[in-house]
């Protein structure tokens, strides 16, 4: 898949998840990502691949947040800012379910985190994927 495909996907997925986190659904509906989807124009591959992070990470959010609990040192997952979690959650779905190169994951997620976050968002996300990495990947 071309990498600005892969990217916009990423932000996509973090965009619906982030939604879908302020809304308290925690289950994927393709009508609640049809809609969200209506208002973003990706191209078709993006959107195809959005859909399978977005849908990946609500069908294994329990198991995600276990990681992120595990692996955050002094936030829970409720504590931590929203985008952050968002964000944390598309890479630690991809880091455990896709072939997807994991410095890849690591950096898509630290520039999503600069984008989305707050100034130290960056690090933090680097940290605990760092660390969920040596673990699930090594």
């Amino acid at each position: 898949m071309h990498e600005s495909t892969s990217t916009e996907a990423r932000e996509i997925s973090l965009k619906f998840i982030y939604q879908c986190d302020t809304e308290k659904l925690y289950y994927f509906s393709d009508t609640h990502f049809s809609s969200f989807i209506s208002f973003q124009a990706p191209t078709q591959a993006a959107k195809k691949m959005a859909k399978i992070i977005s849908e990946g990470v609500l069908s294994k959010l329990d198991e995600i947040d276990r990681i992120l609990n595990k692996f955050s040192k002094r936030w829970t997952v409720e504590r931590m800012p929203a985008t952050d979690r968002a964000t944390l959650r598309v890479a630690v779905f991809e880091l455990i379910s896709l072939r997807t190169p994991t410095k890849v994951i690591i950096n898509e997620a630290i520039e999503l985190a600069k984008k989305f976050g707050t100034e130290n968002s960056a690090k933090f996300v680097n940290g605990i994927l760092d660390a969920v990495a040596r673990t699930y990947r090594n």
